[in-house]
């Protein structure tokens, strides 16, 4: 028996409208650090025993772990491949309002290009199709790892189009990308919210939200 519990971030500086940082570089909330220790009560309550912990290569999940890494004195292991989708150029966003980036990306996605990448070509930008890529990598890992019990810090994008993934669903056009959207949309995964994905002998692997969060404001970072 495999279980991969994977955790959406605490709320970060840019899902309070905080001003634009790179994505790699978004820090967590005073509480978001709050949600991060309730995160890590929770697991040390309903999952045992904790066998590793991995985190994303940006900050966030980094500092969303640390609570569950002092509790269990397990090390976390980077993940390349289940770092936030980064659509928006950094330097499209740099010094502008909240409103002003929410606007960018409902441009983004009302255009819907799969290969499209944002920025000039020293962007830090991806496109839709390089998430995909990066994503069946990360996918092929964790489905390697052996039986155990198994923490992943993510995003609530990437984690939204895994769910989207796992459900069979297309990728590869602008209406997959546009109905991809509405869904992401729909389910919004808050920070702090877990989804156990369990993979038992001779069964097809099921993932379930086990773990809800009920927010006032909830952003998408």
């Amino acid at each position: 028996m495999k279980n991969i519990y994977f955790v959406r971030h605490g709320e970060t500086v840019s899902n309070a409208g905080g001003v634009a940082t790179r994505n790699a570089e978004i820090p967590l909330t005073e509480q978001g650090k709050q949600q991060a220790q309730a995160v890590a009560d929770w697991l040390i309550q309903h999952v045992n025993p904790i066998d590793d912990i991995f985190v994303s290569k940006f900050i966030r999940t980094h500092q969303t772990a640390q609570p569950l890494v002092a509790l269990t004195d397990i090390q976390p292991t980077v993940i390349n491949g289940i770092q936030e989708f980064n659509y928006i150029a950094f330097s499209r966003i740099d010094g502008i309002s909240a409103t002003e980036r929410r606007k960018l990306s409902a441009h983004y996605w009302q255009t819907a290009e799969p290969d499209y990448i944002d920025g000039d070509s020293d962007s830090d930008a991806e496109s839709f199709e390089q998430l995909q890529a990066r994503m069946t990598q990360a996918i092929n890992y964790l489905q390697a790892l052996p039986a155990g019990n198994y923490v992943v810090y993510t995003h609530g994008l990437w984690l939204s189009a895994l769910l989207w993934r796992l459900l069979g669903l297309p990728t590869h056009d602008q209406a997959s990308m546009q109905r991809f959207r509405q869904f992401e949309q729909a389910i919004r995964i808050h920070n702090g919210e877990v989804f156990q994905w369990q993979h038992a002998d001779n069964s097809v692997p099921a993932i379930t939200k086990v773990r809800a969060v009920t927010e006032s404001f909830v952003a998408n970072n």
